[in-house]
């Protein structure tokens, strides 16, 4: 059995971010062509890395600067505030697996989550349109999706 992946939406202008699900679509400010042309993914049936829940991703890692944790990075870091890291200045701030991943077997979460049969993967966040408006009536449209 094939899954397919459809799209979480997170619309980005100059000014603000707006979140909203598929369902709500109409209450964002992407364009309907954005959507309507969105594309569709199709995972193998034996593909074992799913696309992961951005979430799952930050609870399962821990910030560091040159293979040192941030002690006082704000905690828990979540989609809200993962971008108070950016308050560190032009250091390369990243994220490093609080376990091992090369451990046997790997992390449940690394893995990611299968979608279901509508493509979705449960409450999480694995996927992202990201639109900028450059105006004159031209919109880029970016499609991302997430794997640990």
């Amino acid at each position: 059995m094939r899954h397919f992946l459809s799209l979480a939406l997170i619309a980005l202008s100059s000014t603000k971010a707006v979140s909203a699900s598929i369902n709500t679509r109409a209450e964002t400010s992407i364009p309907q062509y954005v959507l309507e042309y969105a594309p569709l993914i199709w995972l193998h049936s034996q593909e074992t890395y799913m696309p992961s829940d951005i979430q799952q991703q930050v609870d399962n890692t821990k910030p560091n600067v040159n293979w040192t944790v941030i002690a006082d990075a704000q905690s828990p870091l979540d989609l809200d505030n993962l971008d108070s890291l950016n308050s560190m200045g032009n250091t390369s701030v990243y994220l490093t697996s609080s376990e091992g991943i090369d451990a046997t077997p790997e992390p449940a979460w690394f893995r990611g989550i299968t979608p279901d049969l509508e493509g979705r993967i449960g409450d999480g966040t694995g996927s992202a349109i990201v639109v900028v408006d450059r105006g004159n009536e031209t919109v880029d449209a970016f499609y991302f999706y997430f794997y640990a």
